[in-house]
């Protein structure tokens, strides 16, 4: 996907909140970061936070983690005005808790959502939820104006943000690859065992990262409830059902036995 049909794609997204991409673009980088969320969810995250909103583009509790999200936005028309981030911009959203933990600053804001947000902190933060702290930038990621705050901000640039955006699409997809390449490095073993022609062999962890980022969510076990929120349903049928890449990783130290209709194994490769 390139920049202007990636711009494209973001606003035909948001058009479902807004028509206007500056306030539309946070609905966007919520939709593709927190897929288990939904429409309702998202809206009220975003909602009364347009102005005078202290830079808290929006917010919301993950309860499952345990996590306070805070989330701040910087938006451009298209790929022509891309802008490097300024360490100003990300200064605001940096003592944002300490703003919200002054009760004589709350108590004199204009913004009742702000108000609202406040009380939310807290009650949360007392019982014992981490706070997390979000930058969507769509611009260029300049490494001397993120190192102060790179331990206490989540910063996605403008390619982190595409790359997520594809990610997310990969998760839509139905299909299934045709076929996949492995690539194997050990002493390989081809028995007969039963009616099936077999190959026994180890992949490599660097193999086994280059598999997700080729083929991405392609990998999985596609989950039909993605996308339909948390109700009582889908929070316990929400997870993708474990798949090739997932067990490979939890059962790293354990065999895994892939199934297909057919494999052609050359030189190394499967």
């Amino acid at each position: 996907m390139n920049n202007k049909d990636f711009f494209k794609a973001m606003k035909k997204e948001g058009l479902e909140y807004s028509e206007k991409f500056t306030e539309s673009f946070p609905y966007f980088c919520i939709k593709i970061i927190w897929d288990n969320l939904s429409k309702d969810e998202i809206e009220t995250a975003l909602d009364g936070l347009v102005t005078n909103d202290e830079s808290i583009d929006a917010f919301f509790i993950d309860e499952e983690n345990r996590e306070i999200n805070i989330i701040q936005c910087k938006s451009c028309e298209n790929e022509k005005n891309l802008r490097a981030i300024k360490k100003e911009w990300l200064s605001f959203l940096y003592v944002i808790e300490d703003k919200l933990k002054n009760n004589d600053f709350i108590d004199k804001h204009k913004n009742s959502r702000i108000q609202e947000i406040a009380k939310e902190y807290l009650i949360y933060k007392d019982k014992g939820y981490k706070t997390k702290l979000y930058f969507f930038h769509l611009g260029k990621k300049v490494e001397h104006s993120i190192k102060p705050y790179e331990s206490k901000i989540d910063y996605f640039d403008y390619i982190s943000i595409k790359d997520e955006y594809e990610e997310y699409l990969s998760k839509l997809d139905r299909t299934e690859p045709p076929s996949i390449e492995i690539n194997i490095g050990f002493d390989k073993i081809e028995p007969n065992i039963s009616t099936h022609r077999t190959l026994v062999s180890i992949i490599t962890g660097d193999e086994i990262i280059r598999l997700r980022e080729e083929y991405r969510y392609k990998l999985f076990d596609k989950n039909l409830r993605f996308g339909l929120g948390l109700n009582k349903v889908n929070k316990e049928m929400g997870h993708d059902n474990l798949s090739m890449f997932k067990n490979l990783l939890k059962y790293r130290h354990e065999s895994k036995k892939q199934v297909c209709n057919s494999f052609t194994y050359f030189r190394d490769q499967i």
